[in-house]
């Protein structure tokens, strides 16, 4: 997966050749320039696709709720959640079109997780529901 050279300019990054040939994370395919840029703070990498043909999702809004803490994702379906605490974040992934998504991940001081959301088309074409919901973390 490349970065996207908008998310790139948002998170103030200079894309080079070789800068997506590390990898880091819960899965592999976190660019290294988003690992560099959030090192220095716990930070949750989404990516975000449809569960059919797994073509990324452009533009849906990733948040952490009990944070207010909301991104959108690049062209391709890729954003970054900078300054979350270490231990338990749920995050709420929604686009429209799209049947809203949640799931938990464990941050860790100091290191970027991973997180792949499957989006799946709302066959009613209702917009997603943000509502604030308490959510249980996984264990």
């Amino acid at each position: 997966m490349r970065l996207h050279a908008g998310l790139a300019a948002l998170l103030g990054l200079e894309l080079t050749a070789g800068a997506c040939a590390e990898r880091s994370g819960r899965h592999s395919g976190t660019p290294a320039s988003v690992v560099t840029r959030a090192a220095q703070t716990s930070a949750v990498f989404v990516q975000v696709r449809d569960t059919v043909g797994r073509y990324p999702i452009s533009y849906a809004s990733v948040r952490i709720p009990e944070l207010r803490l909301v991104v959108v994702a690049d062209e391709e379906g890729a954003s970054l959640l900078e300054g979350v605490r270490p231990g338990w974040a749920h995050i709420r992934v929604m686009s429209p079109g799209y049947i809203l998504a949640m799931d938990s991940v464990l941050v860790r001081a100091g290191k970027v997780d991973t997180l792949r959301f499957k989006l799946r088309a709302d066959p009613e074409g209702n917009p997603p529901d943000f509502a604030e919901r308490p959510m249980k973390p996984k264990h």
